[in-house]
C-alpha cells in the first residue's frame, strides 16, 4: 500500500469541497472539511495518515457519484422539459384552455408521474443551472 502523503490528501479534499460546493451539497462540504481539518492534526503520524487516507478516498468517492449522477439527471431532464414544451405549443394553436397543465399532466403520464405537478416537482429538482451545462 502507498503512503498517504499529507499534500497529496489535502489536494483530493480541496477538490471534493469544490464540487460539493458546486453541487450545493452542505452535509458533504462540512464532512470534508472535517476531515482536512484531521488530515492537518495528523500530517507528522505515518499511521494516522494512512488510516485516514481511506476515509478520504471514500469521501472524495461520494462526492464524485453524487456529481455523476446529478449531471446524468439534467439531460433526461431536459428532454422532458422539451417534450412539455412542445406539446403545449401544439395544445396552444388548437385553442385549449391551459394548454401548459394539459401537456405536463400528458407527459406526466408517459414518464410515469402520477400528474403533471409530481412532474414539474421533478423537473425543478432536476433541472440544472446552465452555468453547469456549458462548461
Amino acid at each position: 500500500m502507498k503512503k498517504a502523503k499529507p499534500q497529496e490528501l489535502l489536494v483530493a479534499l480541496e477538490r471534493a469541497r469544490n464540487t460539493a460546493k458546486r453541487f450545493r451539497s452542505h452535509t458533504d462540504v462540512e464532512r470534508i472539511e472535517a476531515t482536512i481539518a484531521k488530515v492537518r492534526a495528523a500530517e507528522q503520524d505515518d499511521a494516522a495518515m494512512d488510516a485516514l487516507r481511506d476515509e478520504v478516498d471514500k469521501q472524495t468517492d461520494q462526492v464524485v457519484l453524487m456529481a455523476l449522477e446529478a449531471l446524468g439527471q439534467a439531460p433526461k431532464a431536459a428532454i422532458i422539459d422539451g417534450q412539455v414544451k412542445a406539446r403545449a405549443d401544439e395544445l396552444r394553436r388548437s385553442g385549449v384552455r391551459a394548454p401548459v397543465g394539459q401537456a405536463e399532466n400528458e407527459v406526466a403520464k408517459q414518464h410515469g408521474f402520477r400528474n403533471g405537478a409530481a412532474l414539474n416537482k421533478w423537473l425543478r429538482r432536476n433541472r440544472l443551472p446552465e452555468r453547469f451545462l456549458s462548461g
